[in-house]
Formats: structure tokens, sequence, C-alpha cells
């Protein structure tokens, strides 16, 4: 089971600056949805396809989210290691998979538990946060969003 959103150009895009910006906004939506299904995923995944349709995926192992900060930075850093700046890409997709409930305990040992204990008082703070971008989010649709998504809009 998976959690993942796409989009297909009507041109070429070859700017990386621009291919971020759209990454953005489509893992805005991932995390909402994952938010929304009371899941957290612990692998995400970038689909790149140029304009011949050629497709390249790429993902990478994350420590169980559903926080479009700690999903987001991973989205930019895949496509950074395998974007070639210049390459006309005709579709981009982020996925989110390895699901868990995000009821389900996640296992810490002792050492873990000392060396992230800010770590979780911080992840809190940003979940509270995060519950209240939703429900404005679900009441005022794509009105609402990150600062990062809204600025890449621009």
């Amino acid at each position: 089971k998976s959690v993942s959103k796409g989009i297909t150009f009507s041109s070429d895009i070859s700017e990386g600056k621009i291919l971020e910006k759209e990454l953005l906004k489509i893992t805005s939506n991932v995390a909402f949805e994952l938010r929304k299904m009371k899941l957290k995923a612990s692998v995400i995944s970038v689909t790149l396809k140029d304009s011949l349709f050629v497709s390249t995926s790429r993902q990478r192992k994350i420590d169980y989210s559903n926080s479009f900060d700690e999903i987001s930075k991973n989205v930019i850093d895949i496509f950074r290691d395998n974007y070639i700046e210049g390459v006309n890409i005709r579709y981009i997709c982020v996925g989110a998979s390895g699901l868990k409930s995000e009821d389900e305990d996640i296992q810490l040992n002792m050492f873990n538990m000392l060396k992230n204990n800010e770590k979780i008082v911080k992840e809190k703070r940003k979940k509270q946060v995060t519950k209240v971008m939703d429900k404005l989010k679900d009441r005022y649709g794509d009105k609402i969003d990150y600062a990062s998504v809204i600025n890449s809009k621009k």
C-alpha cells in the first residue's frame, strides 16, 4: 500500500528550481493525505519521466513520518542527487510507502530515548501546528499551505 501524487506537464520543464517547486506542492498533498489517513511512511520515492517518457525512480528509507518538513527534505535531496540540470522533464511523482498507523508504537531503545528527547518535544509541537493546518486546509482547500509551498507558487 502507498500514497502517491504526480503531475504531467503540458510542456517540458528543464529548470531544476521550477521542478523543485512543483515537487514541494505535490509533497504537501502526499503528507496531507498520509495525515488524513492517520498513516506514517518509512519510504519516500521520487519518479521523473523525461520528454520521451523514460522513467527514473529513486527511493529513500526514512524514520516513520507524515511530516511535510521531513518528507519534503528527503524529496528535494533525492531530486537533487538524481536530476541533471537542463534535462527536459514531462512528469514528476512523489510517493510514500512502508506505511504504518500513526497509533502504532515505534520502539526506541534507551539510548535513542535520551538522544531523541528534544526531537520528540519538537515533533509534538510540529504535530499540533500541523493538525491546525490540516483543519484549515480541509476547510479552505489549496488557499492554505506551508510557506515554502506558497512561496514556490510565485
